[in-house]
């Protein structure tokens, strides 16, 4: 045999109760699961103390390209992840189509040999910005295109694609904000019917976008996709005032189309909104009772923003004043005249177009509640006693109100401050985490893969040990067998992966072992926000070691996962 794993506590996946057994492991796959006590092996592990479960699933991960850039996806493996399904919220690798992907985010559009428009990806990850700050040349067309690329270089972890509604669009029409016509719509069809045959999973959407787009639109690629069994993820169209009707209405495509269905990230944003969780939740059993097949995926932080990096402060401010960089906006801000005006216009609502997309304005309302609830500080350069502390917090220190409380900071720091929401109460959060079709995702990518630097959002690097430790070690929200299946069997039975996802004979091995007294998410926002988890002892990925003894091995036995297509 090649690998036992002896002496653990072995938690299967599928709630069940923990039992102490041995797992051996031959090839890259699980071949024995029992005492072991006299079966000779290349390699033992003693697991005394430790919990031996399934490797986790990452069911919301945006590592699309990365794992081109950075294959043994370190800050993945580091957290127990052993599969990642990307192409969430809308945005994909592909497919690519007669259009341009993002003709907007691409200043200079190249040409090829014969002066025509080439190819390029969708979202930051422009052509340029691919080559720039990932390192890859863009040499693929279609979804199997690009996985077939991915084998070819090699992966650290299991890899599920989605294809993105903003992808398809903009394939289409080469724009994502306009809804397509009946003929376009067909080609949207066209372009997901064949990645579905490719092997994706499914298809994601977002409305974090303001496109325009209809309910009939998603129910048509709803039917592409429940054609192959595949799987919807469901960005809502609000996760704050409207999210109850956003929840009607993803229930009500899942219910047009029997489309098997995730509520990405579902969360209750804002204090007026609290408790709306109970009543969302409800809602989805209900649908689950009349034969819907209804999931959720969450992150279990209270903070908002930074899919890869917290966004800076000037956000806040009118385009204007923060035109020609942080300099200048530090002696705008000075002018007391300047002051007066920006204030007014925050407190009357502003657009920002220059710290998101130009086609995405970033519409700021004047609710107190942003200021004194939600908003906090999570990195201030130099002065540091403001990190960590809501802009209501800082206006008492300051003996301002929260408008001139913001403008100091930017005096203080220029670029150097950064600020995101935590808008979600406690209660939420538990009761959205102990329903029982819940799931977890990081919402993340691999951050060393990025050239740029910033300061990420903690979930990149610890989304699981977070809620093996705070949730279930620390406050007792969850179970040790139910966290574990959430993880590992729920998404696998989402995903219809049948091989994977539970310690069984005949699984694959990925198996991730960990110390249940020490797992613990180590990164903040304020103070280090890339370390890695502890606690997390091996990761095997296919029956090789990823994490040995709690060192990075840099294995590159990930598979790229295909939608097994039965029509």
């Amino acid at each position: 045999m090649d690998l036992i794993i002896k002496n653990g506590i072995l938690v299967d996946g599928t709630g069940n109760p923990w039992i102490k057994s041995d797992v051996g492991v031959q090839g890259e796959k699980i071949v024995r699961i029992g005492d072991l006590y006299r079966v000779q092996a290349e390699k033992v592990i003693d697991a005394k103390g430790f919990v031996v479960s399934p490797g986790f699933f990452d069911i919301h991960a945006h590592t699309d390209y990365q794992v081109l850039s950075y294959p043994s996806a370190k800050s993945r493996i580091a957290q127990g992840i052993t599969t990642d399904v990307s192409g969430n919220c809308g945005f994909s690798v592909g497919p690519y189509g007669k259009k341009w992907q993002i003709d907007w985010w691409v200043a200079n559009k190249p040409k090829d040999e014969k002066g025509e428009n080439i190819w390029v990806a969708l979202w930051p990850e422009a052509e340029k910005i691919l080559e720039d700050e990932l390192g890859i040349k863009h040499s693929w067309r279609t979804v199997g295109e690009y996985l077939s690329l991915v084998e070819k270089h090699g992966v650290g972890v299991n890899y599920c694609q989605l294809v993105g509604h903003h992808v398809l669009r903009a394939a289409v029409m080469g724009d994502v904000i306009p809804k397509p016509n009946a003929e376009e719509l067909e080609e949207m069809k066209n372009l997901l019917d064949s990645a579905m045959q490719e092997g994706a999973f499914g298809v994601s959407c977002g409305f974090d976008i303001k496109h325009d787009v209809e309910m009939s639109e998603f129910i048509e690629l709803g039917k592409v996709v429940a054609k192959y069994d595949g799987i919807f993820s469901n960005h809502i169209r609000s996760l704050d005032d409207d999210v109850i009707p956003a929840v009607r209405e993803a229930l009500e495509i899942a219910e047009k189309t029997q489309v098997r269905t995730t509520i990405a990230h579902l969360l209750v944003s804002g204090k007026p909104n609290w408790g709306k969780a109970g009543t969302a939740i409800n809602m989805i059993e209900e649908a689950r009772l009349n034969g819907l097949e209804i999931y959720l995926d969450q992150i279990p932080f209270k903070m908002g923003e930074g899919n890869f990096f917290i966004p800076s402060l000037e956000r806040f401010l009118p385009d204007w004043v923060c035109k020609g960089g942080s300099k200048e906006l530090v002696e705008r801000l000075k002018d007391p005249e300047i002051r007066v005006k920006v204030k007014n216009e925050m407190e009357q609502g502003l657009t920002n177009k220059i710290f998101t997309a130009e086609r995405y304005p970033l519409k700021i309302q004047p609710k107190k509640t942003l200021w004194e609830e939600m908003l906090t500080i999570t990195f201030c350069g130099e002065n540091k006693i403001y990190a960590g502390r809501t802009i209501a917090e800082i206006s008492r220190m300051m003996g301002v109100d929260p408008y001139d409380a913001i403008l100091n900071l930017l005096i203080l720091e220029g670029s150097n401050v950064k600020a995101s929401r935590f808008g979600v109460c406690d209660d939420d959060l538990v009761r959205i985490m102990r329903y029982q079709h819940t799931m977890f995702g990081s919402d993340g990518g691999i951050l060393e893969a990025i050239k740029r630097p910033g300061i990420s959002h903690p979930r990149q690097y610890g989304t699981f040990p977070r809620v093996l430790g705070m949730y279930v070690r620390e406050r007792k929200v969850l179970t040790l067998e139910d966290a574990i299946r959430r993880m590992t069997s729920l998404p696998a039975q989402f995903l219809r992966l049948k091989d994977r996802g539970l310690l069984r004979e005949g699984m694959y091995a990925d198996i991730t072992v960990f110390d249940p007294k020490k797992i613990i998410d180590n990164s903040s926002v304020t103070e280090q926000p890339s370390r890695y988890a502890e606690g997390i002892e091996y990761v095997i990925v296919n029956g090789k070691m990823a994490i040995e003894k709690g060192e990075y091995t840099g294995s590159l036995a990930g598979k790229v996962l295909r939608h097994k297509v039965e029509v």
